[in-house]
């Protein structure tokens, strides 16, 4: 029986669909995993570019895989139907039992796209659960979905990656949050943002122009920094590495960006052109802290006109005896909170 129907088209040659039919419960499973269905065969020929598309790493400085893929054949697919992601692929070449399925779930239609090269991919929205996500991967031949799969990584990789940002801002406040010292920092500074409940502030000065917010368990740093000027070129990845380095030298320890290991791209930061640092930090303590520390960190560079300032938003993490991905993108939820006093008056935050 036909699991699906369409509801809307994305720009890519793919369609978005929605899943209906029999009683279906909650999606069970890990955020990060995503169950690949396929015909042994076939699960082994398209490895190599599931892997590279999600499979992503991050150093943190140990490397950790952003989503994590686990295999099944299509006879296991009743024991996996209600994990939250899964993938089906197989080729419209095969005559295995995978693209019998994927057939079944597509209609006839659907399957005339794929022939006539228009559709590679199809997101199923609640196939069999709810809070599921199904991707369907078929083609002509092998060769022709290997090439249309990594033309597409970075959306194929959105698809997820954004579902996980949108856990982790659900999430974000559950037990409450600093609307007072929000208020108070938007007084002192002209800048602030949603803080949850047990972040106090670290350390502060108008005259050096940064605050730093801290929570423990495991130790995470927020850092707002600016610099007053009205040219926006400044903006450069020297400088922004210049910047950040003096704010943390200030510091017992001697912290700086490990540069051997720190990218710099061109993103939008809250509708604003910003460079975005994503890389690693390191310094020397003692006192209680190891004498070699170090961890991730991101840094946000993006030129206010209202206020004359390149602003620097930046997180830091801290914790050595466990993965850091989920606390990373937490805080990357967190700071994207960040607002001016203009936004505040526009908004009536």
């Amino acid at each position: 029986m036909n699991l699906i129907k369409v509801f809307a088209y994305l720009l890519l040659p793919a369609l978005i669909i929605s899943g209906c039919g029999t009683k279906k419960y909650s999606s069970v499973g890990e955020n990060d995993e995503i169950i690949v269905i396929c015909d042994s065969k076939e699960c082994k020929l398209f490895q190599p570019e599931l892997k590279a598309i999600f499979e992503k790493e991050i150093a943190t400085p140990g490397m950790e895989k952003l989503l994590k893929l686990s295999y099944a054949s299509i006879e296991q697919l009743s024991s996996f139907n209600r994990r939250k992601n899964l993938i089906l692929i197989s080729t419209l070449s095969s005559t295995g039992e995978t693209i019998q399925q994927i057939k079944e779930i597509l209609g006839e239609t659907n399957i005339q796209r794929v022939q006539a090269g228009e559709n590679f991919f199809y997101q199923i929205k609640n196939a069999w659960a709810y809070g599921q996500i199904l991707l369907v991967f078929v083609a002509n031949t092998p060769d022709e979905l290997k090439k249309r799969l990594l033309e597409n990584k970075n959306t194929l990789l959105n698809i997820f990656d954004d579902r996980l940002n949108q856990i982790a801002l659900s999430e974000l406040y559950i037990k409450g949050e600093q609307h007072e010292l929000a208020r108070e920092i938007l007084t002192k500074y002209g800048c602030s943002l949603r803080l949850q409940h047990d972040y106090r502030i670290f350390y502060e000065s108008e005259e050096e122009r940064f605050f730093i917010l801290f929570r423990d368990i495991p130790k995470r740093w927020i850092t707002v920094g600016w610099f007053e000027t009205d040219e926006p070129s400044l903006v450069t990845r020297d400088w922004c590495f210049e910047f950040r380095n003096k704010i943390f030298d200030k510091f017992e320890g001697n912290e700086e960006i490990d540069t051997r290991y720190t990218t710099v791209d061109e993103v939008d930061f809250n509708g604003k052109f910003a460079l975005k640092l994503t890389g690693l930090y390191g310094g020397t303590l003692e006192n209680g802290w190891p004498k070699v520390y170090g961890g991730p960190f991101r840094s946000y560079f993006f030129y206010e006109p209202a206020d004359k300032r390149i602003y620097m938003v930046d997180y830091s993490v801290f914790a050595p005896d466990r993965e850091k991905k989920d606390i990373l993108r937490q805080l990357d939820m967190m700071v994207h909170t960040f607002y001016t006093e203009k936004d505040f008056t526009k908004k009536g935050k």
